[in-house]
């Protein structure tokens, strides 16, 4: 729907004779090009044996393969990882999971998820169970399907959903041959009976089938700002940046993902934590924000000022003694991060 949001990350944006392309993925917090050449899996019969796309687009692959080489190899890709952190790595944009089995996020999912659509932000829907079986109105259990829109048409709480593999739909009520469907709501919304992968389904019978919501707080003009580093486990970290823009920031560390081909299975994310703090007049530290998780790329939203600020970083590592870490902005302008040591040595944001 929105080939900008793609061209971003390809460097590479015509047919090269020699098969030599080239991917940006934001891996651990930090963009790296990934150089690839043109040659894709295939089946015996001759059919490709991942992506494509029925317009035979080269650019889905690109991606795909690109992500296999981070991740080191096609099964790598394919183990069980969050949409939502499949989205930052292409995108760069902060994202966040609901869950809907959890009572306190449930109760905010749906305005969460309306709030979503009306900004523009990329979302997905999680089915509930494994193995990508069919259940008898059309989901495929453990699969992901793009959220495209949703819907208030009176009194009825409708969601859009789009099945990636451009078929197989929901059959239930508000399915394509649904009686619910009178001509007038049909053009309110852009029906067709297609069986193209995309359908619509209510509130409540999406509550049944699926079991999360991954929302990427993408926008189109905001700047993504990084430094990257490598701390020890138990270590405490101070990075100064300068916010040159008021406005509203998306403040964020990253760690690898668990699912990188160096880690072993027991591997466990570490804890991050982060205190933000600006001097006063006197030159005293006032604290501003504050965030930590045990996940791969804990943030906040917050509201900055132009100035300058100190974070002050802490992490606990789980599985290793030393780890790579991304401390970053997502924001209307670029910041400037600089990492302060005790020591006289200092490193400038890319």
């Amino acid at each position: 729907e929105n080939p900008d949001r793609i061209m971003r990350n390809i460097v590479q944006t015509t047919r090269n004779e020699k098969g030599a392309y080239c991917i940006l993925l934001n891996v651990t917090g930090a963009w790296v090009p990934v150089p690839l050449d043109d040659i894709f899996p295939v089946r015996k019969d001759g059919v490709l044996a991942f992506s494509y796309t029925k317009t035979n687009e080269i650019w889905a692959m690109l991606f795909e393969k690109a992500y296999a080489k981070v991740y080191g190899g096609y099964m790598n890709i394919g183990s069980g990882g969050m949409c939502s952190n499949a989205l930052s790595d292409i995108t760069g944009a902060p994202c966040n999971h609901i869950n809907l089995s959890t009572p306190e996020e449930l109760k905010t999912a749906w305005e969460n998820a309306s709030s979503g659509d009306r900004l523009g932000f990329i979302m997905n829907a999680s089915s509930k169970g494994q193995g990508e079986t069919k259940n008898a109105n059309g989901i495929i259990a453990g699969h992901a399907y793009t959220l495209q829109s949703v819907y208030e048409l009176n009194g009825e709480k409708l969601l859009k959903l789009r099945n990636p593999w451009g078929k197989g739909e929901w059959t239930g009520a508000w399915g394509d041959n649904s009686n619910k469907w009178t001509n007038e709501l049909k053009l309110q919304v852009g029906w067709t009976a297609a069986d193209d992968g995309t359908f619509y389904i209510g509130w409540n019978d999406f509550l049944a089938n699926f079991d999360g919501i991954s929302i990427c707080h993408y926008k189109y003009d905001y700047i993504y700002s990084y430094l990257k580093d490598t701390n020890s486990d138990e270590e405490v970290t101070v990075f100064q940046f300068t916010v040159h823009k008021d406005g509203e920031y998306y403040l964020g560390m990253s760690q690898p993902d668990k699912n990188m081909f160096k880690h072993d299975k027991n591997y466990q994310y570490g804890y991050m934590s982060c205190l933000v703090g600006m001097k006063d007049e006197k030159g005293q530290m006032k604290y501003v924000e504050g965030f930590g998780e045990a996940t791969r790329d804990p943030w906040l939203k917050t509201t900055l000022k132009a100035g300058s600020y100190f974070a002050i970083v802490y992490t606990n590592w789980n599985s290793q003694k030393r780890e790579d870490l991304t401390f970053w902005q997502y924001g209307p302008a670029k910041t400037t991060i600089r990492k302060v040591r005790s020591r006289s040595e200092e490193h400038t944001s890319e």
